[in-house]
């Protein structure tokens, strides 16, 4: 799999495809370069438009390579390609599918040329899509060996969607908290524990929105999310 995904990778370079970083100068969910790259955590402080998670990766990128971003980027999603390969296989084996045809989904998937193009665009799709399967291998994992680090890990990666898109609300996070409390309940006290720090992250994100906008919430533009998909499409 691993091959088939390095070698379809060298084909789409061949063909012209490169990696799109314009979003990082154009998109208005990716906060200013500048201030990402020499003051990140004053940045997502008080950034109120986003969950700062996306704009963290952005920013860390951009200290740890601002003269070769594009490279950085390409190489972090191309990693995140190979793991969810490796992860849709991993899922389908636990759901008793044939190693062969589970190889073969999961190879048919990961060379489709929408999400290939998705990998190379500077945007959050991929990462959630990342955490969204890392989650998925969480929840198998905790069902066959419920421990605490397990949930835990669960736990964290659900956070992580709330503090990445804002299509991922606390409510998510507190439903499926209170989901795996109710399935394991002889581990209540150290599952609990283990959903403590992720949820404190969460709530903090929507508190501090609060305490500094009035406004509770991870984002501060349903407004113009609303507008984008009505008015916006109207003619003039």
């Amino acid at each position: 799999l691993l091959t088939l995904f390095a070698l379809s990778r060298l084909a789409y370079y061949a063909a012209g495809l490169r990696f799109d970083d314009r979003p990082l100068h154009t998109f208005y969910q990716i906060f200013d370069p500048g201030l990402l790259q020499h003051r990140l955590a004053e940045t997502l402080f008080y950034a109120h438009s986003q969950p700062p998670g996306f704009n963290l990766i952005v920013g860390l990128l951009l200290k740890i390579a601002p003269n070769h971003f594009a490279a950085a980027a390409h190489i972090l999603y191309l990693a995140l390609g190979a793991f969810i390969l490796l992860a849709l296989y991993q899922l389908m084996l636990h759901m008793n599918v044939s190693p062969n045809l589970a190889a073969l989904a999961a190879g048919l998937f990961i060379v489709t040329p929408g999400v290939v193009l998705y990998e190379n665009l500077l945007l959050y799709e991929y990462p959630l899509f990342a955490l969204l399967t890392a989650s998925a291998l969480a929840v198998w994992s905790l069902f066959h060996h419920p421990r605490t680090l397990t949930a835990f890990t669960l736990f964290a990666l659900t956070a992580a969607l709330v503090l990445t898109r804002s299509l991922f609300q606390l409510p998510y996070l507190i439903l499926i908290i209170a989901a795996i409390l109710y399935l394991f309940p002889r581990h209540p006290a150290r599952f609990a524990a283990a959903a403590a720090l992720p949820f404190v992250l969460a709530t903090g994100l929507y508190l501090k929105n609060w305490t500094l906008y009035r406004q509770l919430a991870s984002s501060t533009w349903m407004g113009f999310a609303l507008y984008t998909v009505t008015i916006h499409q109207l003619t003039p």
